[in-house]
């Protein structure tokens, strides 16, 4: 009973409060209502949904590829194996002209370790900073090509005594810049001065192209490849004169004919990519000798053009100058030598006027200079046309411009000893002869 009596007053005691605490707390807030019930829905402005559509597709991006975390890359230095006259030099200045950057092509026999009488490895970057018209930043992302590293290659696999300055002492030199380092390059060039003033070149993204001919090395090669036999039934030696052979031995180098080569193994190890090139063949020599823009051909045709003659090179004559600088093995640069030799009398005849040195004969008006196929072997001189007949005629003259039907006339054109052809006589001769010799 006593329990009933405590919790009826208890709620009389809050009915009787009810009105104080409705006054004290819910009155007030009853004018406070959400910003929707008062007052009429807006539409969204452009700008608004703009953002929010930028938004959505950045964010469907962001599903759609996993985001990557940024990496420093790093660059890969190129090693060229190739025979001479393949093309090494010219792929490093077609690259630097694609890609727009300063080039600097040095030699590496020039080079000697710092403290010795030659160019310091330094000097490498000083001439790459002077080809980028001194702008530090595009020195710093240039490409610097080393001709003839094999050059400085060990003698031998045994430690000589003796400091190799220009050999070993270079390639040791050589492995900081190569990797990746700041180095301070005298301002004005030459030896170090401590008192001078330098400059810091970093070359970590400065690409570095070395090449070589490395002849011998097709010789290690096929030493680990081939097993040695005797017998009817043994493997021949390969004939490694060959331009095939050589390319197939020079693209499955590795590391360890390098190191029996001369190169260091901390050298080699600068260079991730080993790459070959292989000897041009007969067609790829034609090519150069006619489609470059500087070709050898329209060298010589200016050259003559110059002392108002003409100069003709038919097919026959391209493929037979051709064959001479494929059986020599010296490449592209040998077509020069092989055609300087063979016009070496007409260059001079053609503006004198005579072939005879010291001769009281009447000067004559040499029209064109015309190298065949028996010219281009060696057979007899290049045919000097004078009078009146030209090269046009010989065209005429052989029925079409076929180059077979061209090249069998002028075999038979009547020349003297000079290759002066004053008419349009044929003989007979022995064509087939003189061109199998």
């Amino acid at each position: 009973m006593h329990l009933r009596r405590q919790v009826a007053e208890f709620q009389q005691d809050v009915s009787a409060s009810a009105p104080d605490l409705r006054t004290q707390y819910v009155e007030p807030m009853e004018h406070i209502r959400p910003a929707a019930a008062t007052a009429p829905s807006a539409k969204p402005s452009a700008e608004a949904t703009s953002t929010a559509t930028s938004l959505a597709a950045e964010a469907a991006e962001k599903l759609a590829k996993p985001e990557l975390a940024e990496v420093e890359l790093d660059k890969s230095n190129v090693l060229l194996l190739g025979p001479t006259g393949s093309g090494k030099t010219l792929m490093a200045k077609t690259l630097a002209r694609l890609i727009e950057v300063p080039l600097v092509i040095a030699d590496a026999t020039s080079l000697t370790q710092a403290g010795y009488v030659g160019e310091d490895v330094e000097s490498l970057l000083f001439k790459l900073y002077q080809e980028s018209g001194q702008d530090l930043e595009r020195t710093q992302r240039g490409i610097v090509y080393i001709d003839e590293i094999d050059k400085i290659g060990r003698k031998g696999e045994n430690v000589s005594i003796t400091r190799d300055v220009s050999g070993e002492g270079v390639q040791q030199a050589l492995l900081k810049i190569l990797e990746g380092t700041s180095v301070n390059v005298p301002k004005d060039g030459g030896r170090k001065n401590p008192r001078g003033e330098f400059i810091k070149i970093d070359t970590t993204n400065i690409l570095f192209i070395c090449g070589g001919a490395f002849a011998g090395l097709e010789g290690i090669i096929d030493n680990r490849m081939s097993d040695f036999s005797m017998g009817f039934g043994a493997t021949l030696q390969s004939n490694l004169q060959e331009a095939s052979v050589q390319g197939s031995r020079f693209q499955a180098a590795e590391p360890s004919d390098l190191v029996s080569f001369g190169l260091i193994p901390e050298f080699i190890g600068r260079f991730p990519l080993v790459v070959s090139t292989t000897a041009l063949d007969k067609g790829q020599l034609c090519q150069v000798l006619t489609e470059p823009k500087n070709a050898l051909v329209r060298q010589y045709n200016y050259l003559f053009a110059m002392a108002g003659c003409d100069f003709h090179v038919t097919d026959g004559g391209l493929r037979a100058v051709a064959g001479k600088a494929y059986e020599k093995n010296t490449g592209a640069r040998g077509l020069r030598s092989i055609l300087e030799k063979l016009l070496l009398n007409a260059m001079f005849a053609v503006p004198s006027g005579t072939t005879e040195p010291n001769s009281s004969k009447s000067p004559i008006k040499i029209h064109a200079v015309v190298v065949d196929e028996l010219a281009g072997a060696g057979v007899r001189p290049p045919l000097l046309l004078t009078g009146d007949v030209t090269y046009q005629s010989l065209v005429e003259l052989a029925g079409s411009e076929d180059a077979e039907s061209l090249d069998a006339l002028l075999a038979r054109v009547a020349a003297d000893d000079n290759g002066v052809v004053s008419s349009l006589d044929l003989v007979d001769t022995h064509q087939d002869e003189q061109l199998a010799m």
